[in-house]
């Protein structure tokens, strides 16, 4: 999970930036595309998947899928 964990303070840092600075959209789909495969047990098709959690496991699933959600309004923002 350590790796994880790695990724997602990259994409924090990177985020940041583009806060801080003007953002255009390749910067963004970039930002977006660097969403992380996630723990295997947010795989349905894992088979302990629906498995009796660990607290920390849902806080984790909570913030991954807010980090997903986040990632797709990247995405449709330069659409529009």
């Amino acid at each position: 999970m350590g790796h994880l964990a790695d990724q997602y303070e990259y994409m924090a840092s990177v985020a940041s930036a583009l806060l801080a600075s003007t953002s255009d959209q390749p910067m963004l789909n970039n930002l977006s595309a660097m969403t992380p495969g996630g723990p295997d047990w947010l795989n349905p098709k894992a088979a302990d998947f629906g498995a009796l959690r660990e607290p920390w496991q849902d806080e984790v699933a909570v913030l991954d899928a807010a980090h997903r959600e986040a990632a797709l309004e990247l995405r449709v923002i330069g659409q529009i």
